[in-house]
């Protein structure tokens, strides 16, 4: 038993610190999502910073920078992907998954 433990164990009940619940987490492959709602909300290419900005207010809350631009990058190099990289840091849906 750490220290911290015991030391919690040997206070009264009314003093002990109560079980944190657990962090709920977003269900895998959330961010993916919300960028290809985004991306097809739109009528033209977007920058990651314009996926950011549009995406935060649907979500209530800010999202790394890092994760859209990660998963922009890595879904736009997967040929079988619906991203398409159309120059430095412009992205936008196939055309074909449009039609």
């Amino acid at each position: 038993m750490t220290a911290i433990a015991a030391a919690i164990a040997r206070a009264p009940p009314d003093q002990r610190l109560a079980p944190r619940p657990p962090a709920s987490q977003p269900r895998p492959g959330w961010v993916y999502e919300l960028v290809l709602d985004v991306l097809a909300a739109s009528s033209q290419p977007l920058t990651p910073r314009e996926v950011i900005d549009r995406a935060e207010p649907l979500i209530g809350r800010r999202i790394a920078p890092s994760s859209i631009r990660n998963c922009l990058r890595r879904s736009a190099a997967q040929a079988d992907d619906v991203v398409e990289r159309l120059a430095h840091g412009t992205y936008q849906l196939r055309r074909d998954v449009l039609d």
